[in-house]
């Protein structure tokens, strides 16, 4: 069993703002084997990419504020505290926090985050 504070969590400054690792795949300290756990701190007016993942689903769960979860098909669906999201593997998804406040996701991968299984709107054109 391995314990460690969020406070002490890795930390990864991203275009959007800062994506907390707590545990996962590529953790140095908390590796897990089939899922990551990661805290998105989306800044103000701020999106992630528009993007898929060939080999992982992912679960989205709002924890303070609100944002717009964005597909490629021209969904645009209102998320807030509270809200579970599921993407499905190959299924684009975009987050954009609509807010003057950061919005606060959590995010849960399977399998772990693999920096080849990324597809961004850019690479595909």
């Amino acid at each position: 069993m391995k314990v460690r504070p969020i406070k002490n969590s890795e930390q990864i400054k991203r275009k959007y703002g800062i994506m907390k690792v707590l545990a996962g795949g590529n953790s140095f300290e908390m590796k897990t084997e089939r899922i990551d756990f990661k805290i998105l701190e989306i800044y103000p007016h701020m999106s992630t990419s528009m993007h898929y993942h060939c080999k992982s689903e992912t679960v989205f769960h709002v924890v303070r504020g609100c944002a717009e979860l964005e597909t490629n098909d021209g969904l645009h669906l209102n998320i807030q505290t509270g809200d579970t999201i599921i993407v499905d593997v190959k299924e684009f998804h975009k987050i954009t926090n609509k807010q003057e406040g950061v919005c606060v996701i959590m995010e849960i991968m399977s399998p772990p985050y693999d920096k080849t299984d990324i597809y961004d709107e850019k690479i595909l054109g």
